[in-house]
């Protein structure tokens, strides 16, 4: 899959904007660990990109870009929130790099593994 990252922006209305504006072309990327967050721990992740992250800092050796230019990165949700962060850290502790997908409805399905992951559905299939 493709999206744009974009590089230390401070919130997600701040991410929008830029986004707009920004020439960056999207970049392929693999979510390598997915993090269900409480509601209220997402809204704030989401207004506070640039502060450090315990999530981040202890997975940031999972973030980088490989010798092909895949995007390893993060995935953070909330069941109730209408869009998705995807993080590559860089090496920091905080979201370096931000990509913002809109959920659109999408419904978010918990699976056994002890992971989440993220499903597109319809209806009740």
């Amino acid at each position: 899959m493709k999206t744009k990252f974009l590089c230390k922006t401070a919130t997600v209305h701040e991410h929008k904007a830029k986004l707009k504006r920004s020439k960056i072309q999207e970049v392929e990327y693999i979510v390598e660990r997915s993090v269900h967050m409480k509601y209220d721990e997402f809204i704030y992740l989401s207004n506070h990109f640039l502060e450090d992250n315990i999530f981040i800092k202890n997975h940031k050796s999972e973030m980088f870009v490989d010798s092909d230019g895949v995007w390893h990165v993060m995935l953070f949700f909330a069941f109730r929130a209408d869009r998705i962060l995807l993080v590559n850290a860089s090496g920091f502790n905080y979201c370096r790099y931000v990509a913002v997908l809109e959920n659109k409805g999408e419904r978010v399905e918990f699976h056994s593994d002890h992971s989440y992951r993220l499903k597109k559905t319809k209806g009740n299939e």
